[in-house]
């Protein structure tokens, strides 16, 4: 079974006239799409591919109608979720399906383009375990990842930490002072992976004549990468 056949089994659940939730409140259409898929899997012994969609499907944040009308408002949607189910089959883990259903939950809702979509599917896609373990050691504090990091935050100047009339609260200082930090953190031997995702950018160093060798090279955190950490990977429990 391909996995534009699995997207018709879900679609015939889901998004085509049952008012039922497709959520990970495990509704009967959810229930009912992964009996059918875990049926094919354990005729064909592909149990690792019926688990990824399982979890894609328990993470995936929209409800039946919101399934229709993204079906039914552009037909090249109906082509885009057959590539979601083939990129599933090429994962492993289960964080991978996770951010999968993450990032296609935005671009059902509208939040992102489908340009962004693609980066974002390109990554998750190659984001493997061994690459996951490294991207550990450069995560922020949980301080800073217990919220969704907007892309336009503009952190607060130093009026408000000194200012007797603060407009901020305490709490909207204290986490963009961490942000602020966050950002100026510098980093040396950066994985290429993370340079080539934009989660990572190169810090341009001076060079002067007097230099008996060039300096390391090292690399500071983007926004992107902090938005990606608390909108995708959501690696804050």
């Amino acid at each position: 079974m391909s996995g534009y056949d699995l997207l018709k089994i879900t679609a015939k659940n889901v998004g085509l006239g049952i008012a039922d939730t497709f959520s990970a409140g495990m509704g009967s259409a959810v229930r009912d799409s992964i009996a059918e898929i875990k049926e094919y899997a354990q005729k064909n012994n592909e149990a690792l591919y019926y688990l990824q969609v399982k979890t894609f499907l328990e993470t995936v944040e929209f409800n039946q109608e919101e399934v229709e009308k993204f079906f039914k408002e552009n037909p090249d949607n109906l082509r885009l979720g057959a590539e979601i189910f083939k990129i599933l089959e090429q994962t492993h883990i289960d964080e991978q399906s996770q951010m999968i259903a993450r990032a296609f939950t935005l671009y059902v809702h509208g939040k992102i383009e489908k340009a962004f979509l693609d980066h974002l599917l390109h990554i998750i896609n190659n984001l493997n375990r061994h690459l996951m373990n490294i991207l550990e050691g450069y995560l922020p504090e949980k301080e800073i990842t217990n919220k969704e990091f907007d892309l336009e935050h503009e952190s607060i100047g130093l009026d408000a930490l000194f200012g007797d009339r603060s407009k901020h609260s305490r709490e909207e200082v204290a986490y963009s002072r961490r942000v602020w930090s966050f950002f100026s953190k510098k980093e040396k031997n950066v994985q290429q992976e993370f340079i080539n995702w934009g989660f990572y950018r190169a810090i341009e160093m001076p060079i002067t004549t007097d230099l008996e060798k060039l300096p390391v090279q090292e690399y500071e955190p983007t926004r992107f990468f902090l938005w990606f950490v608390t909108h995708i990977l959501r690696n804050n429990n």
